[in-house]
């Protein structure tokens, strides 16, 4: 994966370490890459910071996991009273109203004032589509 180093802006040491855990827990690479249909290389790539991972891959390694999304993509303290579990489809959906807005920005707002209101966006739209469903 290039010159072996983090390549992706953002990484840290301890989102590949939550990224290995989830993928230890969840089986192994092998097992993993068969239940995302990706490839151990790409596993390995969002593991070291080679390569990005999409939303929606980082909902459905924790769901294959069984560990928090919270945690998996912050670090965030998932024993807290209420953690924040929503369906992958509130993510997802949430994500491609977002990805359109943050790239017409002149200026990019602070990362953790941004993971904020996506997360009060994500649960907003989460419970939308939960009453929805009822």
């Amino acid at each position: 994966m290039g010159n072996g180093g983090p390549t992706v802006p953002g990484y840290t040491p301890e989102f590949g370490q939550r990224v290995a855990k989830a993928i230890d827990v969840a089986g192994g690479a092998m097992v993993v890459s068969r239940k995302l249909r990706q490839s151990e290389e790409t596993l390995i790539g969002w593991r070291d910071g080679a390569l990005a991972i999409a939303l929606h891959e980082l909902c459905a390694l924790a769901d294959a996991s069984g560990l928090d999304q919270v945690w998996l993509a912050f670090g965030e303290d998932a024993s807290k009273p209420e953690p924040h579990t929503v369906p992958v489809e509130a993510v997802r959906a949430t994500w491609d109203f977002w990805i359109p807005v943050i790239l017409r920005l002149k200026e990019r707002p602070d990362p953790s004032t941004l993971r904020e209101q996506f997360l009060a966006d994500v649960l907003d739209r989460a419970g939308r589509m939960s009453q929805e469903r009822t």
